[in-house]
């Protein structure tokens, strides 16, 4: 499997959107392999009690917070089906976002200025909501049966995204959500529900890649190099044969919102060898 790696993130704000979203397009064609990591505020609303989660009450926890908060970052990786990357490969769209006056969750605002987010910028040159979703939803990625497009515990990633296409609220079920997600995404795999059923579902994304050895680009818990790490990880479990042969299992489906995925005789050790 060969991997051409673009060592440099192209960062997207509003006065590069419109030829950035130009290059992307004339590229899906020949790279429609398209990873995604979305940066947003956090959790601020959480269902009340001690209990099991249902998928009905995560998905309606997913609902609330994207209902009421903002994307911050949106990461864009492309390949093609032999993850070879093009040059540049790897794209991170900064939304507007004013910390004065947009809601956010303490530790994940922390988190994100650790990781050198500039909210001066986001505040000044921040790309506007509503302009990104009209250039998305008219750039031919979406409903496109030719482009497969993958996600690590891709829920909130596929909410805020729905919000940028659509300009509305989340619907009020989990099936109607993934009916959407259905028209819009036509095929789409979420790493963390590759790995379910394994020791590994309990590892985030940058100790996956690490025991896998695959080295990022850029700052950690930035979107743009998680959506790079993404791509190279999804090759690198796609490729093993244990993945391949149960393809079918874990395709078109969300971690934490469909029926867990069940490994038998799965091989932990073989598969991050």
């Amino acid at each position: 499997m060969k991997q051409k790696r673009e060592k440099t993130i192209i960062n997207v704000w509003k006065k590069d959107l419109q030829a950035e979203f130009v290059r992307i397009i004339s590229l899906h064609k020949n790279y429609n392999y398209i990873s995604i990591d979305t940066e947003f505020p956090g959790v601020i609303s959480k269902p009340i009690g001690n209990f099991t989660q249902t998928i009905t009450q995560i998905y309606q926890q997913i609902r609330c917070n994207c209902n009421i908060l903002k994307i911050i970052q949106l990461g864009m990786t492309l390949s093609n089906k032999d993850c070879e990357l093009p040059t540049p490969s790897t794209w991170q769209f900064n939304f507007k976002f004013d910390i004065e006056s947009d809601m956010y969750a303490e530790d994940s605002l922390s988190l994100l200025l650790n990781a050198n987010l500039d909210f001066k910028e986001h505040k000044e040159n921040g790309i506007d909501l509503d302009d990104f979703g009209e250039l998305f939803f008219s750039s031919g990625l979406l409903m496109n049966p030719n482009i497969c497009w993958i996600t690590f515990h891709g829920a909130f990633d596929f909410g805020y995204l729905l919000k940028l296409i659509s300009s509305e609220m989340l619907p009020e079920t989990n099936d109607q959500f993934m009916h959407l997600i259905s028209i819009f995404f036509r095929n789409f795999y979420d790493l963390k529900y590759m790995i379910s059923g394994t020791y590994y579902v309990k590892k985030g994304l940058q100790e996956i890649a690490d025991t896998l050895e695959i080295s990022g680009i850029g700052p950690a818990h930035q979107a743009g190099s998680d959506s790079y790490l993404t791509m190279l990880t999804f090759f690198r479990l796609k490729a093993n044969e244990m993945m391949n042969k149960n393809e079918n299992n874990y395709s078109n489906k969300l971690f934490s919102l469909c029926k867990p995925l069940k490994q038998d005789n799965f091989n932990e050790q073989q598969l991050f060898n």
